[in-house]
């Protein structure tokens, strides 16, 4: 069992540039600590709403020796999101299922 926290931006198809914070807790076989940067690749139909939460749920793998990666895939009902990747510093290995929440804190229009 695992916890990992994002915080980024969201850059949306909506002209729409929003902040958001997502918390993934992992179940599976395994040990990993890491710590890095990710990034994402997804896909949402609609606009993007400050306050708003959505839940995901998906598979992760985790691992390395020092220089480690990760790569996730999850679906939810607002969202597919077609993986979101992990590279930093780390040692172990970890794969199993999670559920992430996911807040959108505020978006601002580039428009």
């Amino acid at each position: 069992m695992g916890i990992s926290n994002f915080v980024g931006a969201v850059i949306a198809t909506s002209d729409q540039v929003c902040s958001v914070v997502t918390t993934c807790v992992k179940l599976g076989p395994g040990l990993f600590a890491g710590v890095g940067g990710s990034g994402g690749l997804g896909f949402f139909d609609g606009r993007l709403k400050s306050g708003s939460d959505s839940l995901s749920f998906g598979g992760v793998v985790e691992g390395g020796d020092v220089v480690a990666d990760g790569l996730s895939v999850d679906v939810s009902t607002k969202s597919l999101t077609a993986g979101k990747g992990f590279g930093g510093l780390g040692e172990g290995a970890a794969a199993g299922l999670q559920v992430c929440s996911t807040r959108v804190a505020s978006c601002t229009s580039t428009k």
